[in-house]
Formats: structure tokens, C-alpha cells, sequence
């Protein structure tokens, strides 16, 4: 079966002739965390002073839950 090959062109370029290096896509660049966990900020924030860390944990659930399927 490889014998086959030997001669076989795609669009005149030999199915054998390897392909050139294609460049790799550059990944994203990612910025560390400057809060020791994300939604540390809230813990400071005058709008949620007072409120217990089970309330704060419940204000943050859809943002850790976006962050944990999407980023995480």
C-alpha cells in the first residue's frame, strides 16, 4: 500500500513531501491575582460590610461558578 503513495501528488505536491513548520498560535496572556482568592475584594467593599462569610460565599456562587467551568 505504501508503494501507491510513492507517486501520489495533491495538488502537485508529493503526499510524502513533509509540510513545512506551521507556527503555533500564541497563548494568552494571563495576570496573576492580586486578591488571595478571587472575590477577596468583596471582604473590604463598603457594600458588603457586615454581611456574614455564608452570605458572601451565596453573592459570589455565579461568578466562582462561571470562573471554575470557564477559566478554572
Amino acid at each position: 500500500m505504501n508503494d501507491l503513495f510513492d507517486e501520489a501528488t495533491v495538488e502537485g505536491v508529493s503526499v510524502k513531501t513533509p509540510l513545512p513548520p506551521q507556527p503555533l498560535p500564541a497563548a494568552p496572556s494571563v495576570e496573576p491575582l492580586e486578591e488571595s482568592f478571587l472575590g477577596a475584594w468583596m471582604g473590604y467593599d463598603a457594600r458588603y460590610k457586615g454581611l456574614t462569610t455564608k452570605e458572601l460565599v451565596r453573592k459570589q456562587k455565579t461568578l466562582q461558578t462561571l470562573y471554575e467551568t470557564r477559566r478554572a
